[in-house]
């Protein structure tokens, strides 16, 4: 089944952990009150789903089809003052543990079904970009009614979700926040016996930043500690919905009904996956014998995570829900990819002033939207009249694409949805003196872009004389074209009915081709070579700060830590095959290759 997602869609599942306590679902409910609240939400929706589709059908994944998708989460935990370890306030070990179990899902543990090649990690590092063990502790009896009722769903039973989520949220561009919380509908985190209780639920990629992620009651987060044992079958589930996922029963109408044959697509038609059957949703059981609605004996959709069925039933993704969750991570939620929530840079990261000031409009119609350098950097931006016409990227330590010398890049903009014609361009001040002027600093260029089409790219590649060791200032500017009596734009262009953007590039002080030692840089050595997932740096006791960068045979760089005196590098999400470490410091640099095996 498939099914094409036309508005704000929050799944939300309820996993019995008690015998005798039934599952409920509140994706309805929870959707006709987030279109109330907002009805542009639908086609804010509607255009993510056609991008996935478009991603899937033009199979542009392939290119990237061996890479290991690695998501940074950042845990909130949202206890009522209990010790570390008890209650709602659970231990590291358990979100250790859920985790655990997440990745154990994601890449096919069970040999079941499909490795997704999609894995979870604690960040690394936190908004500032400085270290951190990507885990939040914080009292929420500050807010009215939590300790006593939980968070409100369904009911008015306990705490708002915004109020909750407000205590601690870091941004959703760049991390994949879960809250951890005591219950939902005064349900005693589902431990009241018989009955039924929500679990937790998960939005949609595309929701609002104050919102987006997923709730879950401590109970159903890992198998240890405060949960109630087994698989974090609830926290899988919600993962899949916050990557695009339907649940596989999608169309029938609160189990009444059939689904639609055929691959359907949608809220109340289908799950959008060819791969599942239609079929009415198996509550908390592992049925035999013959399904309804396919009049043929229950096949393999009672084992996905995306069912309601028992726990021990549920134990695989398919091809066409990997699909759909890989599609997302190349769209709706690319900026993950790029996040450097795995990056410690706790440096200088100042770029020298440009000569003229970054100038815009207040209008809606031009500008740009989403500024990607592939694989480096994905940052999305809104419209010049939510940005007062200028976006300044420089402020934020995650807005800086890290590249190499001599590498190839593809630049990606997107512009607002519109019949007007546009005219986009792009510069890097490779020399760092302030302006764009010099030979080879336009990195992009288009005179003739629609707003019916609105995304376009090109390629670059940075020169071999490029500053490196520094952050530099790259500008894009867009603006209406000539038509509308628009001058050609440049670097310093004062658009009128558009925008000027201003992001970070740090290009390393090594190549991709470079792998004999400098006699004047760093001297280490790394272990173990070949590597699989920490590679180790030893400088022979020598504490000094450090800039390093990791990068692939063409170029293109995977870890870049800046100023840092580390001693590791997580090499768990690269890809197999020759990378070169760069070490650099005011001595000098050092570069060395380096194995990465499976």
């Amino acid at each position: 089944m498939r099914k094409i997602l036309l508005a704000l869609s929050i799944g939300i599942l309820s996993l019995t952990g008690l015998q005798g306590q039934e599952v409920t679902c509140g994706f309805n409910h929870t959707y006709e009150k987030s279109l109330k609240k907002d009805s542009s939400l639908e086609n804010v929706f509607k255009v993510n789903e056609q991008e996935l589709q478009r991603v899937i059908a033009h199979n542009k994944m392939s290119r990237r089809a061996d890479e290991v998708y690695l998501i940074p989460l950042v845990v909130h935990v949202i206890h009522i003052g209990e010790a570390v370890g008890v209650g709602s306030n659970i231990s590291d070990a358990q979100i250790h543990n859920g985790i655990a179990q997440m990745n154990a899902a994601f890449r096919n543990a069970s040999g079941l079904g499909v490795d997704t090649k999609i894995e979870f990690k604690l960040a690394e590092s936190d908004e500032n970009c400085m270290a951190h063990s990507g885990i939040n502790r914080v009292d929420g009896s500050v807010v009215p009614d939590y300790s006593t009722l939980g968070v409100e769903l369904s009911t008015t039973n306990g705490a708002t979700e915004d109020d909750i989520k407000a205590l601690s949220r870091w941004s959703n561009a760049s991390y994949y926040n879960i809250w951890v919380i005591t219950e939902l509908d005064d349900s005693n985190a589902g431990q009241g016996g018989s009955g039924s209780f929500t679990a937790g639920y998960a939005y949609y990629p595309g929701a609002g930043s104050n919102v987006d992620g997923t709730i879950i009651l401590h109970s159903q987060f890992g198998g240890i500690g405060t949960a109630f044992g087994g698989t974090s079958s609830s926290l899988i589930h919600e993962l899949g919905h916050g990557l695009n996922l339907w649940h596989v029963f999608e169309g029938d109408n609160s189990g009444a009904d059939c689904p639609g044959a055929g691959n359907l697509c949608g809220r109340g038609n289908g799950d959008c996956c060819a791969d599942t059957s239609p079929y009415k949703r198996t509550l908390f059981t592992c049925p035999t014998g013959t399904e309804s609605c396919t009049g043929l004996p229950y096949d393999n959709t009672i084992k996905n995570w995306m069912d309601y069925s028992a726990k021990s039933c549920k134990v695989m993704f398919t091809e066409d829900q990997k699909a759909r969750m890989r599609a997302t991570m190349e769209g709706s939620r690319g900026t993950l990819l790029t996040s450097n929530g795995f990056t410690v840079a706790s440096g200088d990261r100042t770029v020298v002033g440009a000569v003229c000031s970054g100038t815009g409009s207040d209008w809606g119609i031009s500008g740009i939207t989403n500024v990607q350098i592939e694989g480096a950097l994905n940052v999305s931006s809104g419209t010049p009249s939510e940005d007062g016409g200028y976006f300044d990227g420089t402020t934020s330590c995650f807005g800086f694409a890290a590249l190499s010398k001599g590498a190839t890049y593809e630049f990606n903009v997107t512009i607002p949805s519109s019949s007007y014609g546009n005219q986009v361009g792009a510069w890097i001040d490779y020399n760092n003196d302030g302006d764009f002027t010099d030979a080879g600093e336009e990195i992009y260029m288009r005179t003739d872009m629609h707003g019916s089409a609105p995304k376009d790219s090109g390629n670059f590649t940075v020169p071999a004389n490029a500053t490196a060791g520094l952050y530099l200032r790259m500008r894009v500017v867009g603006d209406l074209d000539a038509s509308w009596g628009v001058d050609a734009i440049s670097s310093c262009h004062d658009a009128t009915y558009g925008q000027t953007e201003d992001h970070l590039v740090y290009i390393s002080t090594g190549s991709a081709t470079d792998n004999i030692s400098n006699a004047s840089g760093p001297v280490f050595t790394v272990s173990p070579n070949p590597v699989s997932d920490v590679l180790n740096i030893s400088f022979g006791g020598v504490k000094s700060n450090y800039n390093y960068s990791l990068v692939d045979a063409s170029g293109k760089v995977a870890t870049t830590v800046i100023n840092s005196n580390t001693s590791s590098i997580n090499t768990s999400g690269l890809g197999s095959g020759i990378y070169y470490l760069t070490v650099s410091n005011s001595a000098g640099t050092t570069t060395v290759k380096v194995v990465k095996a499976n």
